[in-house]
């Protein structure tokens, strides 16, 4: 089904997602990108307003910092202050599983409410299981994540 692509980055591939996104976003039906870096917020600001978005970052991330120039927060942040509604959330990268699924059920109850394309979440420090810069790992373990990918369609108008 062509209207739905999906693209989701991990890491360095994140960078790639990001590259992707502004070159190609007409491809895509929605993303998840996570734990990525070298994410210009004018091309972000220019390009994704409008475009579905679901991004994670640990704020232990050694090898992509969460804050640092050129980061997704940064890219995030940039565009709500542009106008563009984003929602927040953090958590722990160790919860159980139905507890993370229910803060990211809260998030997108929130998106949905501020009619946001955009969800950034936050994984607290020294809770990944495995790494700090595996957030990617939470992120796949949340089924609300994917539901939410996944009920996208190119072209098509979503609530949330």
């Amino acid at each position: 089904d062509p209207g739905r692509v999906y693209l989701i980055g991990l890491s360095m591939g994140s960078n790639g997602g990001w590259t992707l996104l502004r070159q190609h976003r007409n491809l895509f039906a929605a993303s998840l990108q996570t734990a990525g870096y070298r994410v210009s917020e004018a091309d972000v600001l220019a390009n994704l307003r409008d475009f579905p978005m679901w991004v994670s970052h640990g704020t232990d991330d050694k090898l992509t910092p969460y804050d640092a120039d050129e980061a997704p927060l940064r890219a995030m942040k940039a565009l709500q202050a542009s106008g563009t509604p984003v929602v927040f959330g953090e958590w722990a990268a160790n919860l159980p599983a139905a507890e993370a699924n229910a803060r990211a059920s809260a998030l997108l109850a929130e998106a949905r409410k501020a009619k946001a394309h955009h969800l950034f979440t936050t994984y607290t420090g020294g809770t990944n299981p495995v790494f700090g810069h595996g957030s990617w790992i939470p992120m796949f373990a949340t089924p609300v994540i994917a539901d939410w990918l996944f009920s996208h369609v190119r072209g098509k108008a979503q609530d949330d």
